[in-house]
Formats: C-alpha cells, sequence, structure tokens
C-alpha cells in the first residue's frame, strides 16, 4: 500500500516525499519510484534526519502502512501545526493498526488544527473507485507496473509467502494463477 500511495503522491507532483522503513532495500527501491527523502526507522538520528529534511516545518499529510505503535506515535509528533488565517495543520491517515492507544491531547488537536483519521481496506466504492483506478493506470498516473518486483505461479504460493515474511519482496508480488 505504502508503494501505491508514493505512486499517488508522484501523480499529484508533492513536492517533499519521504518514505519511512526499516529495510535498506526497500527504502532503495521506494527511492527509485520517486521518494525525495528515505529514512531507516531504526536509525539512531531517525527524528534528527526527519526535522532536517522538514527544516522546522511538519508534513502536510502523512500515511502510516505499517500498524507499528511506535512508528505511529512518532508520525503525530512529525504534523504540520495550522497557522490561523493561513493555513490549516497536517492530516495523519492510519491504514494499519495496532491495539495499543496512541497519545495526542486534544488540546493539540484542537490549536494545532491536526487529523488522525482511519484508512480502511476494502471500504472502496467499486462502482466509482475501480473505473479511476483503471483510467489512472491506463493513463500511466498510478505506476502498478513500476512495484511488481515478484511474479511466482500459484504451486510457489508457499515460496512467495516465505519471502514476504522474511522481508524479501522489495515491492509487490503476483500470483500467476
Amino acid at each position: 500500500l505504502g508503494l501505491l500511495a508514493l505512486s499517488a503522491a508522484k501523480n499529484l507532483k508533492l513536492k517533499t516525499i519521504t518514505s519511512v522503513d526499516i529495510n535498506k532495500s526497500k527504502l532503495e527501491f521506494s527511492k527509485k519510484l520517486g521518494s525525495n527523502y528515505c529514512v531507516n526507522f531504526n536509525d539512531k538520528d531517525f527524528e534528527k534526519k526527519i526535522y532536517k529534511i522538514l527544516g522546522n516545518r511538519g508534513y502536510d499529510h502523512i500515511f502510516d502502512f505499517s500498524g507499528n505503535k511506535n512508528v505511529q506515535q512518532k508520525c503525530i509528533k512529525f504534523l504540520n501545526k495550522s497557522v490561523p488565517g493561513y493555513k490549516r495543520g497536517g492530516s495523519f491517515g492510519i491504514a494499519g493498526f495496532h491495539y495499543n492507544n496512541l497519545k495526542k491531547s486534544p488540546k493539540e488537536l484542537l490549536m494545532y488544527e491536526n487529523s488522525i483519521y482511519g484508512i480502511r481496506g476494502g471500504s472502496a466504492i467499486l462502482s466509482k473507485d475501480l473505473p479511476l483506478i483503471y483510467s489512472h493506470i491506463k493513463k500511466k498516473k498510478l505506476r502498478v507496473n513500476k512495484i511488481i518486483t515478484d511474479e511466482f505461479e500459484l504451486k510457489d504460493i508457499n515460496i512467495a509467502i516465505r519471502k514476504l515474511k522474511k522481508g524479501l519482496i522489495k515491492g509487490r508480488a503476483v500470483i500467476k494463477i
């Protein structure tokens, strides 16, 4: 999902696209797909590197697909703050979940005009969304073919699952039927 979000961000011509992961090869792959910046979450200077990228600003939009509480908690920290009369604060979309609570003060949400919302898989309105997605793929606005890095025959599905669990698939894998 993160790679599709990266493709969409490139399509929207967003200026600062930062990919965060713990896997070096996935970060390198994100760079090839168009991330301006790639930062390893486990880097001891992670926060320092993010603040250097931001130049004392925050992100207008952050999306998390990891479901990792520590990643999500740090993401909240990097949201842009509002400037009354000029711009709203940043938003944080969560697609990966965990079962713990995140900490964000209601006062900060209000004062910084930040928003946190869920992105549920399977919530697409197929009659509306599929034609749009298909159109973007045909016009090469959504570069699905660039994120497919591995293909497996159906008989090799267990190999695909093992590789996925070990983090050996950089992009997306396709099972050919």
